[in-house]
């Protein structure tokens, strides 16, 4: 049976990500969200991203808006230098249609995108992004002490 993937690291689950899971439940399909653990610049750059959730959370918030399926995806180095057509044909193998953030990106040194996902035959819903709402635009303003 065919399927909807929502597909991103989801830290925080804020307004943006809501409206790529949103946009996945509209679809009227069963859905799959893929998530990555531990975040990708931790493993592609070396550089220790405080996440705003456990993976444990972020999966229960993901559950609280109606998503019954979600698969953490271990993010290592191999992940890092798969191919993107690789990680469609493996991760992605019986979606048909991919939804994500318009600016989503993913395989070796992010050459995959939402375009080549429907060269590749899926239907793709890019969500536009939320001016202002993003984990790292959230993670530098708890470190500034901003509230909003």
């Amino acid at each position: 049976m065919s399927f909807a993937v929502a597909i991103g690291t989801f830290d925080g689950v804020h307004l943006g990500h809501r409206r790529v899971l949103e946009t996945a439940l509209e679809t009227g399909l069963p859905v799959r969200v893929l998530t990555l653990h531990p975040h990708p610049r931790t493993v592609v750059q070396g550089n220790l991203v405080e996440l705003l959730t456990t993976i444990e959370r972020r999966l229960e918030l993901i559950r609280e808006l109606g998503v019954a399926e979600a698969v953490v995806l271990d993010f290592t180095a191999d992940r890092a230098r798969q191919e993107p057509e690789a990680f469609a044909a493996t991760e992605l193998a019986g979606a048909s249609v991919v939804v994500a953030g318009e600016d989503f990106r993913f395989g070796h040194r992010q050459r995959g995108d939402l375009e080549l996902l429907e060269r590749l035959g899926f239907e793709v819903r890019p969500v536009p992004l939320l001016e202002g709402v993003s984990s790292s635009e959230i993670r530098r303003r708890l470190h500034a002490g901003e509230e909003r």
